[in-house]
């Protein structure tokens, strides 16, 4: 029995695949929505000044296999 997200929950995870310097997110997850599925991709960036990282979102629709 696979993990079903509830409306309005998401689950972000480390993304395993992204490497330091390139363009890949560092984590990446699903978002449900209002009964749609949405795909979650963040990048941590480093804070300013000496202050925390801070995380770079994006979210789009997911993609139907």
């Amino acid at each position: 029995m696979s993990y079903e997200l509830k409306d309005g929950q998401a689950s972000l995870f480390v993304n395993d695949y992204h490497k330091s310097g390139d363009n890949k997110p560092t984590h990446k997850g699903k978002l449900n929505l209002g009964g749609t599925l949405y795909e979650i991709a963040a990048w941590e960036k480093p804070g300013k000044d000496g202050k925390q990282p801070w995380l770079s979102l994006q979210v789009k629709p997911a993609q139907q296999a």
